[in-house]
C-alpha cells in the first residue's frame, strides 16, 4: 500500500479489483473496510489508514474518487473534458461512461463531488446545449469578421468548431420541425442569417456590391470582376439585371437592390469608369 501511494500519490485510483506488483491491493483493501464496518479492525490499523491520503472507508466513495482521478488525468493530458461516452482511460475504466452516469445524476451528487467536477474550467453539466452555445458564438464571431453568413459547409473555426455543418445541421432540423422556439429566436435575431443558404450566398454578395460601390463612388461592377476572396460579384450583378427583365428577382431583393444609392439598373448610365 505505501509503495502505490509513493508512486502514485493517492490511493483515489484503487478498487476492489485492482493489482499492484502482482498483489491484489484493491482486494486487501475492501478487507480492511469490511473489518472496519464490522468492528474488527483494530484501533492502531484504523489510524494508520486514516493517515493515508485518498484513503476512504466507503466502496462507493471509493469507485466514484477512481473516477475523478481518471478524469483528471484525461483533463491534465487534453486540456478538456469533452469525453465521447465511449471513451476508456489506458486500463480500460469506462471514463465516457462514468462522465456521463455524473452529469445525469447532478441532482443526486453532494456538494463536495459537485464543487470537484466544477474544478475544471471546461465542466459541464449539459455537453449538448453548451456545444450549441458555443457554435452560435462562433457564427457570431464569423458575421462579425466577414459581415455574411454565407460560411462553407467544410469551414472549421481555429476552436476546431464544424461551424459549417452545424448551420447546415440546424437547417436541417427547422426544416423538419425539431428546432425549439428558442433557438429558432436566437438564429433569427443575428443579422444575416437565413434558412436557405441560397439566401445566405445572396446576401454576401449584396454586402459585397455595397463595400465596392461606396469605394469607387459607383455600381458599375464590369462582369469578370472578382473579390478579394473569390466571389464573382461582376457576374452576380448582371446576374441581378437579367433576372428583373425576367421578372424573376424575387421583390425583397429587388427592393434592397431598388434602395441601394449606388445600384444601376441599366448598363452605361452615368459618366464614370466602370470598376
Amino acid at each position: 500500500m505505501l509503495a502505490y501511494l509513493e508512486e502514485f500519490g493517492s490511493l483515489n485510483q484503487m478498487t476492489n479489483i485492482f493489482e499492484y506488483n502482482d498483489f491484489n491491493l484493491g482486494s486487501w483493501c475492501q478487507t480492511q473496510r469490511s473489518a472496519f464496518n464490522k468492528g474488527s479492525l483494530s484501533e492502531d490499523r484504523v489510524k494508520k489508514l486514516r493517515k493515508l491520503k485518498g484513503w476512504t472507508w466507503n466502496k462507493t466513495e471509493a469507485a466514484w474518487q477512481n473516477g475523478f482521478s481518471h478524469l483528471r488525468d484525461f483533463y491534465e493530458q487534453h486540456g478538456h473534458t469533452r469525453i465521447p461516452k465511449e471513451h476508456k482511460a489506458e486500463d480500460g475504466f469506462k471514463l465516457g461512461q462514468w462522465v456521463q452516469s455524473n452529469r445525469s445524476k447532478k441532482e443526486r451528487l453532494d456538494k463536495e463531488k459537485i464543487q470537484q467536477l466544477k474544478s475544471f474550467s471546461d465542466w459541464s453539466w449539459n455537453t449538448i446545449e453548451d456545444s450549441w452555445e458555443a457554435s452560435f458564438k462562433s457564427m457570431i464571431k464569423y458575421y462579425d469578421l466577414n459581415g455574411h453568413l454565407d460560411v462553407p459547409r467544410t469551414h472549421v473555426t481555429e476552436e476546431g468548431i464544424q461551424l459549417g455543418s452545424w448551420m447546415t445541421a440546424q437547417r436541417g432540423r427547422w426544416k423538419k420541425d425539431k428546432l425549439t422556439e428558442d433557438r429558432i429566436n436566437k438564429l433569427e435575431s443575428l443579422e444575416g442569417w437565413s434558412w436557405h443558404s441560397k439566401d445566405a450566398k445572396w446576401s454576401k454578395a449584396f454586402n459585397h456590391f455595397d463595400v465596392v460601390s461606396k469605394k469607387f463612388g459607383h455600381g458599375m461592377i464590369k462582369i469578370d470582376f472578382e473579390t478579394e476572396d473569390g466571389l464573382r460579384l461582376g457576374n452576380w450583378v448582371n446576374t441581378q439585371r437579367t433576372h428583373k427583365k425576367q421578372n424573376k428577382l424575387r421583390a425583397d431583393r429587388l427592393a434592397l437592390l431598388d434602395q441601394h444609392p449606388l445600384w444601376v439598373w441599366e448598363v452605361g448610365t452615368g459618366n464614370y469608369s466602370r470598376v
